[in-house]
């Protein structure tokens, strides 16, 4: 029998469509997620202390850039999320979380988008037909996989920094071109995924595939 990863899937301050994403999340083979919120997530940690998951999975929308000085859990938060830079624990960056926290450098170091700080939050248009494109066809994400078409959101941003692999894009005129990517920082593999605003992609099947091979893949089993 397969053991299953453990995946934390961080949600908070954004608004998504509960039951059809946790419909997808657990239909996404071999994988044991947990979605809790942001501020759940940080509290159990802090005072457990424990490396509980292979993965953890963002979908938060946070815009506050945590600090010491501001409060406890504002602290706890700092600490807490500073600390997965040096856990080697995988790290998933979904669609919205892309835009959290959008002037902390360290968070967009992790995401591969440098350039968030200076450009603010990207523009953006919901109901799109986005014609995706595989890049990168001999990475484990992205095998075997064929361009597909689906209906997503989009975000106005450059394509991420040079130290990320681009695994998927889109020629949509008013998109990113870069729809995923991975990264390493330190012993941590990292994925990001814009892709993922409502149920119309949550149950496209590429989404799906390729969500669940980029949570096998920073959690090194790929």
């Amino acid at each position: 029998m397969i053991k299953k990863l453990k995946v934390a899937m961080i949600t908070g301050h954004h608004e998504y469509e509960v039951i059809p994403f946790q419909r997808m999340l657990r239909s996404l083979p071999d994988l044991d997620i947990y979605p809790q919120h942001l501020e759940d997530f940080i509290w159990d940690t802090a005072y457990f202390k424990k490396k509980s998951y292979d993965v953890i999975a963002f979908y938060n929308f946070q815009q506050t850039t945590p600090k010491e000085s501001v409060g406890e859990f504002s602290k706890f938060t700092l600490e807490t999320l500073n600390e997965l830079q040096h856990t080697g624990q995988g790290l998933v960056f979904l669609h919205h979380a892309l835009t959290a926290f959008p002037q902390w450098d360290y968070w967009c170091s992790l995401c591969g988008l440098d350039q968030r700080r200076k450009k603010g939050l990207p523009k953006s248009k919901v109901n799109q037909t986005l014609k995706i494109k595989v890049k990168n066809s001999n990475h484990p994400i992205t095998a075997n996989l064929k361009n597909w078409q689906m209906i997503d959101e989009i975000y106005t941003w450059d394509n991420p920094s040079s130290d990320c692999d681009v695994l998927l894009t889109t020629t949509h005129p008013e998109s990113m071109e870069t729809i995923a990517w991975t990264k390493t920082h330190n012993t941590s593999r990292i994925f990001s995924f814009q892709s993922g605003h409502d149920s119309q992609t949550y149950e496209n099947e590429n989404f799906k595939h390729v969500l669940a091979q980029g949570i096998k893949w920073v959690a090194k089993v790929l």
